[in-house]
């Protein structure tokens, strides 16, 4: 059949397994025509999941010195024998493999076909899923996890609700790694999207109220690793009342896991004042001492006579640098805290301590 007509595969499988009465749909057969490689590989891989096993890729041949691949060998998971003696692998010499070879038109064919088994084969998902060929997530199922993960639904409940509906936790086509895996691709490419929206939304503000601060602190690569961004009144009020602040810090609470720190103030009232916001990539030196010299530069260059944070090392080095004149303390209620964490037996004790 090499070089003649192509014709359509899932046909040929449809026809040729009929007339077998085979009750796998599709069932691998000699002389069945794919447009790619791929195709071919997605329509073995879909068979082998139906029957229970797994497949990998074996032998090839490329010319030379053009490196065009003229002949694949996609082989069962176990196939070949073990190396060592007493080892726990699944190996069983199972010959079980489908030969695929190019056409003339550079289409690709199944020019040998072996479908026995020497070995059980699966019969439920959770056994299924064990080979890297099958533990994959079906293109429908991320378009769910992606609207629940857009909803910050923590992994492990989307999880259960991919046992819900599976019927059972054994039946989930995938593992928690393969999901964790996927929502960290998800999470990415979704705070590179985020990004540009916000600055957008930023530029919009900057447009409307020229008062309106925010920067940003790229890499070498042009990869944001900072936005600091103040209102007008957050401004105004800075200038009234900000002899004393405090910087806190959250530990990547947020879906994008980047820590988010507050400038906060007292007004007269008494009450607490927003100065301004950053989001950070991470809590090194560099980023901190990038925050506090740019909130300055927002400000007119106005530094705080007194600046209260927790007990982090990397902000009471970058505050010397940018602020040496502001006077820096640690927040009473942080060290308190961390003495009850880390003194709570001699709390217990009831010492003069």
């Amino acid at each position: 059949m090499e070089g003649g007509g192509r014709t359509n595969s899932i046909q040929r499988a449809f026809s040729l397994t009929a007339e077998r009465g085979s009750p796998v749909v599709f069932e691998p057969a000699m002389g069945m025509v794919f447009s790619s490689e791929q195709e071919a590989h997605e329509f073995y891989n879909a068979y082998s999941w139906e029957v229970g096993f797994g497949i990998e890729r074996g032998n090839k041949y490329t010319t030379k010195p053009a490196c065009y691949k003229t002949m694949q060998e996609f082989l069962r998971s176990c196939e070949g024998s073990n190396k060592e003696e007493n080892t726990k692998s699944a190996r069983t010499k199972c010959k079980a493999m489908v030969r695929l070879k190019r056409t003339a038109d550079d289409g690709w064919y199944f020019s040998t076909v072996v479908l026995t088994h020497n070995h059980e084969l699966a019969d439920t998902a959770g056994e299924k899923k064990v080979w890297k060929c099958h533990n994959t997530i079906d293109s429908s199922i991320k378009e769910l996890i992606k609207h629940m993960r857009s909803n910050n639904i923590p992994v492990n409940k989307v999880y259960g609700v991919m046992s819900d509906i599976h019927g059972r936790h054994e039946e989930v086509p995938f593992g928690k790694r393969c999901l964790k895996n996927l929502c960290a691709t998800l999470a990415h490419d979704s705070s590179l999207d985020d990004i540009t929206k916000t600055l957008d939304i930023f530029s919009k503000m900057q447009a409307q109220n020229p008062d309106f601060f925010y920067a940003v602190k790229v890499d070498s690569e042009r990869r944001v690793h900072g936005i600091l961004w103040c209102h007008s009144k957050s401004r105004a009020d800075y200038h009234l009342f900000g002899d004393m602040l405090t910087f806190d810090t959250t530990y990547k609470s947020n879906l994008y896991e980047m820590p988010v720190g507050l400038f906060v103030g007292v007004n007269n009232h008494y009450q607490s004042a927003l100065f301004g916001c950053v989001i950070l990539r991470e809590e090194t030196e560099d980023s901190f001492k990038w925050a506090f010299s740019t909130f300055v530069e927002a400000n007119g260059g106005k530094t705080p006579q007194t600046i209260l944070t927790d007990q982090c090392r990397q902000m009471e080095l970058a505050i010397a640098h940018t602020m040496p004149s502001t006077v820096h303390h640690l927040c009473k209620w942080h060290v308190m805290k961390s003495i009850k964490e880390n003194l709570g037996a001699l709390y217990k004790k009831g010492t003069p301590f």
